[in-house]
């Protein structure tokens, strides 16, 4: 499986930013610019990701299956702090 680099440089971000409040950070801390990018980059590949995926199943099903979606970020997000994240 090849993983995209923004995702594997994404990563490393909760190891290398203390998650310090961001009043407490150094000028120009670049967690709100990464975050952001990240953001785009995996909500702009949503739509082909979850293509792509529903088209390997349906070689194995023969039908398109249904119930593959992908989910953007605040949905993700959401979910994890138990918030609906739909709107």
């Amino acid at each position: 499986m090849r993983v995209p680099k923004s995702w594997g440089t994404y990563r490393r971000l909760p190891i290398l930013d203390p998650g310090l409040p961001s009043r407490l950070l150094p000028p120009g801390w670049l967690r709100e610019p990464a975050r952001d990018l990240f953001t785009a980059v995996y909500d702009g590949l949503a739509a082909n990701a979850q293509d792509h995926v529903r088209a390997v199943a349906a070689r194995f099903t023969g039908d398109p299956p249904s119930g593959i979606e992908a989910h953007a970020v605040a949905e993700l997000a959401a979910g994890l702090t138990g918030g609906s994240g739909r709107g």
